[in-house]
Parts: C-alpha cells; sequence; structure tokens
C-alpha cells in the first residue's frame, strides 16, 4: 500500500522535534502612538529569533483613531507569526489580557510601543524561563535622552519605566515596559 503519510520514524521525529521548539509570544500594546509604535517595531525586524524558537507576535490595538491600527497591519517579521487583535476597552491592562488571551507562548514577552531592543533580546527574556531558572524576568529599561530631565531623580525616572533601581540579580518587581512571565504563573494568578 502506498501513502503519503511520513513514516512512524519520521512522525515520531518530528513530534520530538516539535516538542523540543520554544514557544513565545511578545505582545505590544498601543493606542493613538502610531509615530513611536512604527519605531518599536522597525527595531524589532533587528532582534535575532532563536531557530529553536516558535515567536508570535501580538500586536494590540487598544482602541487607536490615528493610524495605529494600520501600521500593525502592514508590519511583517520574519520568523514570527503576526496577529493583530482589537481592544476597545482603553487601558493598557484591557489590553495586555487580552495579549495574554489570544498569545500562544510559554513565555510572553512583553513590550511598551516605545522601547528600542538588544538583538539578543528574545534568548535573554525568554532562555531563563525555557530553561526553568525563572517564572519571571525582568528586563532593563533605560529611559530615553529626550525624557531626562535635571529634576529627575531615580524615584522618578522609575516612574518613566526607567529600572535603574532595580538589582539586576534580585529584582524585587518588573516593569510592563520591558518583562517576561510564564504562562503557567498568570495561570496561577489568574
Amino acid at each position: 500500500m502506498i501513502s503519503n503519510a511520513p513514516a512512524q520514524d519520521e512522525q515520531a521525529s518530528d513530534e520530538r522535534s516539535n516538542l523540543l521548539r520554544q514557544a513565545v509570544t511578545i505582545a505590544i500594546c498601543s493606542r493613538n502612538r502610531g509615530a513611536e509604535l512604527q519605531a518599536t517595531l522597525a527595531a524589532l525586524q533587528h532582534v535575532k529569533i532563536p531557530t529553536d524558537y516558535d515567536v508570535d507576535l501580538v500586536l494590540v490595538d487598544n482602541g487607536s483613531t490615528d493610524g495605529t491600527r494600520e501600521i500593525m497591519q502592514r508590519f511583517r517579521l520574519p520568523g514570527a507569526v503576526v496577529k493583530v487583535v482589537r481592544e476597545d476597552r482603553t487601558g493598557l491592562s484591557h489590553a495586555r489580557n487580552r495579549a495574554v488571551l489570544e498569545s500562544a507562548g510559554k513565555v510572553l514577552l512583553f513590550s511598551d510601543d516605545d522601547i528600542r531592543f538588544p538583538v539578543d533580546w528574545i534568548k535573554q527574556m525568554a532562555g531563563p524561563i525555557l530553561s526553568d531558572n525563572a517564572d519571571a524576568v525582568a528586563g532593563g529599561v533605560k529611559l530615553a535622552r529626550s525624557l531626562e530631565r535635571p529634576w529627575a531623580t531615580e524615584l522618578r525616572r522609575s516612574w518613566l519605566a526607567s529600572t535603574e533601581s532595580i538589582d539586576r540579580n534580585s529584582p524585587e518587581r518588573l516593569v510592563g515596559a520591558n518583562m517576561a512571565i510564564c504562562r503557567r504563573m498568570l495561570e496561577k494568578i489568574g
């Protein structure tokens, strides 16, 4: 009998390969910040996607009226599946919760719409979680020069998402502008 189905050994090998691949979701939410988002997405195109990762990018339009949704719909990220969704309930919490619902990853990487990434961002953020060394990772955020002010103390800079006060070896908090969380933890929290 002739069949188009792969041989059993090939099928088992493919199944093992799929189990070894790591699923990671990148979530970026935006509302009426098209110019900032466009620069962030351009920066994201320079980030290396590890070959053993399955990456999806969930872009959440949080009720924009300025062309943000169109920017999202035009965006392509080689090596990743891009999904654009709309969340009409305004607010970052609603938008991020929608991103979680739409995501496929074991690890969720959250970024703001005005961030620039290092080339190895995905591996650095998701790696500790995927290797079972962490449940969450606090990424670094350095403020853009345009946001620096003489009166901006360390505390005031932290209000703008600066992570300079977070101990890199033992972080006690996450900053939503650059954080990774294991899906299992989100499910526990609810």
